[in-house]
């Protein structure tokens, strides 16, 4: 079993403005794709006030709140209930969305990815004590909240906040991955697990 492994600085990532200027988007991860953008992107967005969503024709997204008291979508004219700190939800990148805050701004979380070519799996762990878990994910990402550590077989990624590792799972063999605090401090991870859909 090879695992490929690489740190993904936060301080990195590239940011981007909205073009309504309502907001800002850094984005983690983007996997390349011969049709359309991208195959999957992982992204943060910093939102200040109430705001429409982006189309993502053919796509599926996953959304969550980082930091703040979080928010509620109406999709497609019905509302959701609220969405707090590390609350997933899924939803069309067809979807007219619009997004409503609770109590003032927020950071949230995102996925989103091709559900033709492939298949996506996404899940958040607390990592104050360390978890292992077993994967056959061609591809993992992992998001630090707080400080973390991202082990398997011979090599040991340390995360600050807001850091990621990317990890390529080469031959989609049976992998047992680690994951270990990286202080004292309040310590999450967002693992995401990537494999290409079978045709």
């Amino acid at each position: 079993m090879t695992i490929q492994y690489a740190a993904l600085r936060a301080d990195d990532y590239q940011r981007m403005p909205w073009k309504n200027s309502l907001g800002s988007t850094c984005e983690v991860y983007r996997e390349p794709s011969l049709v359309g953008d991208f195959l999957w992107r992982v992204s943060l967005a910093d939102v200040r006030v109430n705001s429409a969503f982006s189309p993502f024709p053919g796509l599926r997204r996953v959304i969550g709140t980082l930091e703040g008291a979080g928010m509620r979508l109406n999709v497609d004219g019905a509302w959701t209930g609220p969405l707090v700190q590390y609350d997933p939800f899924i939803f069309s990148g067809d979807s007219a969305v619009e997004s409503e805050l609770l109590d003032g701004p927020i950071r949230d979380f995102n996925l989103i990815y091709s559900p033709r070519l492939c298949a996506a799996r996404l899940q958040w762990l607390d990592v104050a004590r360390p978890q292992t878990f077993c994967t056959q994910a061609e591809t993992l990402l992992v998001l630090a909240v707080g400080r973390a550590e991202v082990a398997g077989g011979e090599f040991t990624l340390s995360l600050n906040h807001l850091d990621s590792a990317l990890l390529r799972n080469e031959g989609a063999e049976l992998a047992r991955i680690q994951l270990k605090p990286g202080s004292s401090e309040e310590s999450r991870c967002c693992v995401i697990e990537i494999n290409p859909c079978s045709h």
